[in-house]
């Protein structure tokens, strides 16, 4: 499998399921424009206002400085920014309980409960 090249000239096929290298104006040329079929309803409208809120994607890099929460500004940044985090504590208990031996290690929380290696509650935030 090769890998497309940053900023190359594709032209993807949804039907057959096959990309191809350039522009390949046949295929282009059987594009049929439609209109969405309900762009002059209430729900479309509501939608595309607060798309901008939603869609867009900031934290690209989990590495940089401003991967952090005051950096989110749509809701995508925030379930990135989740998933990001969660992932790493959930990898980081991984190899905690791995090198403790499994079932061996108890985590508590708010030390009220006690939960067992395979139950986990995890606070990501400060």
């Amino acid at each position: 499998m090769d890998i497309i090249p940053r900023e190359a000239v594709i032209t993807v096929d949804g039907f057959s399921g096959r990309i191809y290298a350039g522009r390949v104006e046949d295929l282009l040329a059987r594009h049929i424009k439609r209109e969405p079929f309900m762009k002059d309803s209430p729900v479309y409208q509501t939608l595309r206002r607060v798309a901008d809120l939603i869609v867009p994607l900031h934290l690209l890099d989990p590495k940089a400085e401003t991967f952090t929460p005051d950096h989110c500004q749509t809701l995508h940044d925030i379930m990135r920014f989740v998933h990001e985090k969660s992932y790493g504590e959930m990898f980081q208990i991984s190899d905690l309980v791995s090198d403790v031996g499994a079932g061996s290690l108890k985590l508590k929380a708010r030390s009220r409960w006690t939960f067992s290696s395979s139950t986990w509650v995890a606070a990501l935030w400060n």
